[in-house]
């Protein structure tokens, strides 16, 4: 995540970043001009699931992480 906000950093529009593996992903939204250190939500691709397993009452899960990728306003 720390890479991925750098490359961020500059990018005022940017307000989600999302880092994967290839097969697991996590969103981070921007909060009070900074990345949140947690994730937002999770998506495992393999396995999907309505929360974060290791964080299920703070992290969302499939459905949230596609959501934090659509456009608003």
């Amino acid at each position: 995540p720390k890479q991925a906000e750098r490359y961020a950093r500059d990018i005022d529009s940017c307000d989600t970043l999302v880092v994967s593996n290839g097969h697991c992903y996590k969103a981070y939204k921007k909060r009070d001009g900074h990345f949140s250190p947690e994730p937002t939500a999770f998506l495992n691709l393999t396995r999907l699931r309505d929360r974060y397993p290791l964080d299920p009452e703070n992290v969302g899960g499939a459905v949230d992480l596609l959501q934090c990728l659509m456009p608003t306003g």
